[in-house]
């Protein structure tokens, strides 16, 4: 079984971009919340789908099909969530809410 640093999987799914200096701060700020809003949202989606499942081999047999998500990163994103340290830490972090 190949071994992950399950606290790097974020970091991994985040969209890495550069968006060139367009010269108004503000307007730079702004477009970079907007597109770690819209990682955020696309993660939870996904996480609220692989929540319908009770095993980790039925969530990895039925990838979403509207994402593009590789087969791969799919795997890798229901093993990080079906890792108990993650279950525990969302947990408290609904109950924190």
């Amino acid at each position: 079984m190949e071994v992950h640093d399950f606290k790097l999987a974020p970091d991994n799914l985040d969209l890495h971009m550069e968006i060139e200096d367009i010269g108004d701060e503000a307007i730079q700020e702004k477009i970079e919340q907007l597109l770690k809003n819209r990682s955020r949202n696309a993660r939870n989606k996904l996480h609220n789908y692989f929540k319908k499942f009770t095993t980790l081999e039925e969530a990895q047999r039925n990838k979403p099909k509207e994402n593009s998500l590789t087969r791969d990163n799919w795997n890798f994103l229901c093993k990080y969530w079906f890792d108990p340290n993650v279950k525990v830490y969302n947990l408290i972090v609904v109950l924190d809410q």
